[in-house]
């Protein structure tokens, strides 16, 4: 592995248990750094990562709202069209059929498009700042402290805690972690030669002296107690901004005494007591800079956990909101609305209000419960590896969203622009059958009283 190799902040990894001869890479980035103790050794790199800064979605209650806004319109303008009666009666689908084709379409409208133009063209930029939708997305979990203990704002404090992150026995478990200790490998020929180790680290801004008092214990306890240590070097990477950059290069005249270095008990406990200093990008810049997907895929994300370094396909998600947002609005009509819109007079209410009742209710439910409970039992099928073959149009567009803009309003058109027009031709249709009618009744009644 060569320096080259190396990931910093967020992204950083364990480096490669394999050893790697570096002398004949010329061109690698390690020998463009190369000191000069480090010549006709062999030479590995340790490379302490700092802190995972895990971002979160955000909050549930925040993706619910949009998906509230977003499926209420499309419900309103796919009623008016009168979607479900023309795909029974032309296409001779059942209600439950009709029903499923409505809500895949209205959802993958969402997912390819609505919400990207919605976070698009809400927002206004001051001062160089863009705020809008957003910026309001992207803020981070607030913390719920409340002033008075008592049984009252616990019961608040619970709420807002379901409100953001969801109901917790949806949560999954993190994976275990890997605690296999680093151990380099190489062939018995060169086994026995001197080597050099290369510790890597970028310190935060004001804890360069902390960082000089630890590399000064790891060295003097961590190698030169131990047998095999024969001498060290450090050189110095300055940014002001970033913060400096410390290479360390410790010869041995072994590789097993290296090895018994690394997997020194000492070792660990300095390591540890390093990564405060390490520097790391703040969760709220991390939450700023990321790149917002539709709110249906947030959703999708493992509950409890971070969002993955790689989001789901966009299809998949299609699909399993789709299923759960079918599922969802078969057990409500079932259970739910039939009897209270009949107990509460809601279906005396004008059509709109109880679409709002019907659509806050299904969506409030899907969000909370159908769709977490679907990416817990679903959740390897919507993980994405992190190697796979690059793909073609229209692969791509399935599993990435449309790549620009103004695919995404085409398709918004089409659906909405498609509704609008039926809207109009079917108000339009009645109103003329209105008129011939009663001009039919007036021509009837003239003829009776002539």
């Amino acid at each position: 592995m060569t320096a080259g190799d190396i990931e910093e902040g967020d992204n950083a990894r364990e480096p490669s248990t394999v050893v790697t001869d570096l002398m004949d890479e010329p061109g690698s980035l390690f020998n463009a750094t190369r000191s000069p103790r480090e010549n006709r050794h062999m030479s590995f790199v340790d490379y302490t990562p700092p802190p995972t800064r895990s971002i979160k979605p955000p909050a549930k209650f925040k993706l619910w709202f949009m998906v509230l806004f977003c499926v209420f319109f499309a419900d309103w303008f796919a009623s008016e069209a009168h979607i479900l009666k023309w795909l029974q009666d032309n296409l001779g689908f059942s209600f439950n059929g009709s029903l499923f084709v409505l809500l895949g379409t209205i959802v993958g409208v969402l997912v390819f498009a609505m919400f990207d133009i919605l976070t698009f063209c809400l927002r206004i930029k001051i001062g160089g700042e863009w705020y809008g939708l957003g910026r309001w997305l992207k803020q981070p979990r607030i913390k719920w402290i409340h002033e008075y203990d008592n049984a009252f704002m616990d019961l608040v404090a619970g709420l807002v805690v379901v409100l953001e992150d969801g109901i917790a026995m949806f949560n999954v478990a993190p994976p275990p972690k890997n605690d296999k200790p680093k151990f380099f490998d190489s062939d018995k020929s060169t086994a026995d030669h001197e080597v050099v180790l290369k510790i890597e680290n970028r310190i935060k801004v004001g804890k360069d002296a902390e960082y000089l008092h630890w590399k000064d214990r790891i060295i003097k306890q961590g190698c030169h107690s131990r047998p095999g240590m024969l001498s060290s070097e450090t050189e110095t990477i300055k940014d002001d901004i970033k913060g400096n950059t410390y290479v360390v290069y410790l010869k041995f005249d072994s590789l097993d005494h290296l090895n018994d270095y690394m997997n020194s008990p000492v070792r660990e406990r300095l390591v540890r007591k390093l990564q405060p200093i390490l520097a790391v990008p703040s969760v709220v810049q991390l939450q700023k800079d990321r790149v917002l997907p539709d709110a249906f895929t947030d959703l999708c994300t493992t509950q409890g956990s971070a969002v993955p370094a790689r989001l789901p396909k966009k299809w998949k998600v299609w699909w399993l909101t789709t299923l759960g947002l079918f599922f969802t609005v078969l057990i409500t009509n079932a259970t739910i609305f039939d009897h209270y819109f009949e107990e509460y007079d809601i279906n005396d209410m004008a059509s709109r209000v109880q679409a709002l009742f019907r659509v806050f209710c299904n969506t409030w439910i899907n969000t909370y419960v159908m769709t977490p409970f679907l990416t817990m039992t679903f959740g390897a099928w919507l993980k994405r590896g992190q190697e796979e073959r690059k793909a073609h149009e229209p692969w791509r567009s399935l599993n990435d969203g449309f790549a620009t803009i103004w695919g995404k309003v085409a398709l918004a058109f089409l659906f909405y622009g498609g509704c609008a027009l039926a809207w109009i031709i079917e108000d339009a249709s009645q109103k003329l059958s209105s008129f011939f009618h009663h001009l039919y009744n007036a021509k009837w009644a003239y003829r009776m009283l002539s």
